[in-house]
């Protein structure tokens, strides 16, 4: 090729001037085939050396006018009579080339189309073969030991757009576009510098058929993808997204993904993720779902064959972690465990051989003031349902605790509330009727109760019924304890309600007193009647017996000390005596007695009205001088001073005209309350 050009050019060059046979460079004729012939054993011929720009600057070339090309792709140009064409020193064409042999390391055969127009390749295989494994075009690397990259058919794409293709694979029919077989390595192997290795994409939106399709009937893996680069922390290792909006007849269309092991023997995964991290970042997780959107679950795992009694989801932890760890950053629920059938919404399990617990609800966060635990039924069954199935066991089906310095009704290891108008806020019973332990058991090691009853309306603050052969309340104290078993009090002065009330509907002791150790005796007791029996007598701070009488007027008149005389114009009244010697004195408004008797029934109530009259005991007494200075033992009578009593005179008095003796002194003027040992007879 290079000789062919070498003659073209000396004849276009000297045939407009030259008309015989010319040698130069040596003496001789020149060949006679030749019209030029130059001889030369140092020196070459130079032809004109140009630019590209001043190629094209030239007026109206010649065809077939050569010049040599300096910059760009430099090289031997020729003018085909339309457009300048190069010949590269890589062109040499040998004919024809079948079997034909090269040991040149470069490229052996380069065919190049310059044209910018068309779609037509620079070489094209064409078979009309209908045989098995036909070509038409085959590449073949006869080496056992090729280099790395190697390549038998290699195809390069030198633009820089984005829709390039360096191998284009096409099939008219169901068979493979690019088909890649390998024995040993990767039957297909793609790279790109900044782009996607592998892109595929179906342009037909009726085509159901996927995009990607791997199939594996031997004993490795369908598919396998890796990111060996550990700083790569953008890009995904595999990426799987859809436009589709799904399809809620079969849930196993219409997925950005779809995995399945259809073989009911398989003990495998239908997708299994495994992570080698060091760090408990939220990110770093074998499996992550997120939601984006206003609906949608981060992750939904559904066990739809009714008769599967596998989990829909399981989570174990060999290490230390959490088995599930649930995070809610707004106002929805970390956890929320749904049932349709008979089973449980949530249901914590611990296997025999381990000493966890099944469930634990802490919150972290002092100032939250929200339930850690909150149960609820509309349904007619417990809210909550504790229990100990161990008869060896000697832990609570329940325990609260609490550790708080406030005292408040809320602050409560336990608290229960009964909102509606049945109920109870908190019911205990022992149903084995051969359990001797107490119902409820409460214990305080502070300096507070035990156990506090409040009642807000009109119901009772305690209420004790039993149904068998026991004390419906039993209070005891051990023998080392040196407090008291009962104390009833009432703190506001202003309810006159009784402390205690025993009712008995029956015919037996409303009471009954013991003492003695260590078999205690009865040493009194209250009879249905009301009777009291006391072994020891009865001992009051007051030092006189009194009965309640109604008087003549107004209570507000009478006051403690007055002499009171039966009255005369009404039944079964008293009132101040008025007049000296009185045979109808009965007795002394008494200031405090130690015994007071009534003919009402002590629930007939209200004894505000009445006044206690001592008739026998030390009773102070409002006393005068008009019948002269009182002295210790001196028997008094009334005076003429409403009310008042005086020293009498032992010649005329009258056995029931005495009230009793003094046991005091008095000789000042007016009156005054002395000590009289009263004695009315």
């Amino acid at each position: 090729m290079k000789n062919c050009i070498l003659f073209i050019l000396l004849l276009v060059f000297f045939c407009s001037s030259l008309f015989a046979q010319v040698k130069i460079g040596a003496p001789g004729a020149p060949v006679s085939s030749a019209v030029l012939e130059l001889s030369s054993t140092d020196k070459g011929l130079l032809i004109p050396q140009m630019t590209n720009a001043e190629r094209d600057l030239i007026v109206s070339p010649a065809t077939g006018l050569m010049i040599y090309q300096t910059d760009n792709t430099a090289g031997f140009y020729y003018y085909s009579g339309t457009k300048w064409y190069s010949f590269s020193p890589a062109s040499d064409i040998a004919l024809p080339l079948y079997k034909y042999q090269s040991e040149q390391s470069a490229t052996l055969l380069s065919l190049t189309n310059t044209s910018d127009k068309g779609v037509e390749g620079a070489i094209q295989g064409i078979s009309d073969s209908k045989d098995d494994n036909a070509t038409a075009i085959t590449g073949i690397l006869s080496s056992n030991s090729p280099g790395a990259f190697s390549s038998a058919i290699r195809g390069i794409n030198n633009g820089t757009g984005s829709t390039g293709i360096g191998v284009w694979g096409s099939q008219a029919g169901g068979g493979w576009g690019v088909y890649a077989s390998s024995n040993s390595g990767s039957g297909l192997y793609a790279t790109s510098v900044s782009g996607p290795a592998g892109s595929f994409f179906i342009n037909t939106n009726t085509n159901a058929s996927n995009a990607i399709e791997a199939t594996t009937n031997g004993l490795g893996g369908a598919g396998n993808f890796s990111n060996t680069n550990s700083s790569n922390t953008n890009a995904n290792v595999f990426k799987v997204s859809t436009n589709g909006s799904g399809n809620n007849l079969n849930s196993q269309l219409g997925n950005a993904s779809f995995f399945t092991v259809n073989n009911t023997l398989s003990v495998g995964a239908a997708v299994r993720a495994e992570i080698d991290s060091k760090w408990g970042n939220y990110g770093a997780a074998a499996v992550i779902g997120i939601a984006k959107g206003t609906g949608g679950y981060a992750g939904y795992f559904h066990a739809d064959n009714p008769a599967s009694t596998s989990a829909a989801l399981t989570a174990v932890s060999e290490g230390t972690g959490d088995g599930v760890a649930a995070f809610a950053a707004n106002s929805g629920d970390a956890l929320e465990g749904r049932v349709s059938g008979t089973g449980s919404g949530i249901y914590a399990w611990v296997p025999t051989n381990g000493l966890g617990r099944a469930a634990r609800f802490n919150i972290y966060n002092e100032n939250n003031t929200n339930n850690v635990l909150s149960a609820t039924t509309v349904g007619l069954g417990d809210a909550g349902n504790f229990f100990v199935n161990n008869t060896n066991g000697t832990s609570a089906a329940v325990r609260g605790e609490i550790n708080s310095q406030y005292s408040n009704y809320g602050t409560a290891a336990i608290m229960g509330i009964s909102s509606g108008t049945g109920g109870s806020a908190g019911y205990f019973e022992i149903s084995n009727a051969s359990s001797p332990r107490p119902t409820l058991h409460a214990v305080n090691n502070g300096t507070g109760e035990a156990v506090v009853a409040s009642a807000t309306g009109s119901g009772n603050c305690f209420e004790a019924s039993n149904y068998g052969t026991g004390y419906a309340l039993y209070g005891w104290l051990p023998t080392t304890s040196n407090g008291k078993v009962c104390r009833l009090y009432n703190i506001n002065s202003s309810n006159t309600n009784v402390v205690l009330s025993v009712e008995s509907r029956s015919s037996g002791n409303l009471a009954i007193f013991k003492s003695g150790s260590p078999s205690p005796l009865n040493v009194a007791r209250i009879d249905a009647t009301g009777k009291i029996f006391a072994n020891g007598g009865f001992q009051a701070s007051g030092a006189d017996v009194a009965e309640y009488f109604e008087v003549e007027g107004a209570k507000v008149n009478y006051e403690t000390g007055d002499v009171l005389v039966i009255s005369q114009t009404s039944n079964r009244k008293i009132e101040k005596s008025s007049s000296a010697y009185s045979s109808l004195v009965a007795g002394v408004y008494a200031t405090k007695p130690g015994l007071t008797l009534t003919e009402n029934n002590s629930t007939d109530g209200d004894f505000e009205t009445l006044v206690p009259m001592g008739v026998l005991g030390v009773i102070p007494t409002k006393v005068c001088t008009e019948g002269g200075e009182i002295k210790r033992g001196d028997i008094l009578v009334t005076s003429s001073i409403s009310g008042v009593a005086m020293k009498a005179d032992i010649s005329k008095v009258l056995s029931w005209q005495i009230i009793g003796k003094a046991l005091e002194e008095y000789s000042d003027k007016g009156i005054k309350k002395i000590n009289v040992l009263v004695n009315v007879k």
